[in-house]
């Protein structure tokens, strides 16, 4: 969401509209790397629910299993070179 937007206004920006929609009871899904949306589903738990894809590294290689599992993320990696 909000595509080239300095961090902090994607965060806020991105909040208000997902916000904006529970306000109206709209439904849909929205996929982001900004983990401090998911406190959005303890704000609005009858509305919004988190999932979440987990990521494996086994000798340099990324492993996908494709499931989707609830909740939000619970680990977070950094790779580099």
């Amino acid at each position: 969401m909000l595509r080239g937007t300095n961090s902090v206004d994607k965060y806020l920006g991105s909040r208000a509209i997902i916000k904006q929609l529970v306000r109206l009871s709209g439904k849909g899904m929205v996929a982001t790397h900004d983990l401090q949306l998911s406190s959005l589903e303890q704000e609005f738990p009858k509305d919004i629910k988190n999932y979440h894809f987990d990521i494996q590294v086994d000798e340099g290689q990324m492993l996908f299993d494709y499931k989707l599992k609830t909740g939000s993320v619970r680990s977070s990696m950094l790779l580099c070179c």
